[in-house]
């Protein structure tokens, strides 16, 4: 995989992987989890940006999200659950997974 202008970006790689097993050693047997928004950071713009191109929801709808903690998403897969966790530290932002439940 090749980043930053075709550069290898071993720490950029390394940080991807530990969160991608953070998500699947949650537990050998979840599947399915929720994700919450815990910290928006500074630039809420981009924030915005990120939750409605990914999502497709109304802005005002992703204007709600921003007051924190907010859940975001439910019932998603651990590649899901990466993607977001990738996408939202990337603008520096923070959300947090958990065990998805049908109560």
């Amino acid at each position: 995989m090749m980043l930053n202008g075709g550069q290898n970006s071993l720490p950029t790689l390394l940080g991807f992987t530990h969160k991608l097993s953070k998500v699947k050693t949650m537990d050998e047997n979840q599947t399915r989890f929720t994700l919450t928004i815990t910290d928006v950071g500074d630039d809420k713009a981009s924030v915005i940006k990120v939750i409605r191109t990914g999502t497709g929801i109304s802005l005002a709808q992703a204007i709600a999200l921003l007051n924190v903690p907010a859940k975001f998403m439910e019932d998603v897969d651990s590649d899901q659950a990466a993607y977001w966790i990738k996408a939202f530290e990337d603008i520096g932002a923070q959300i947090e997974i958990s065990e998805y439940s049908e109560l």
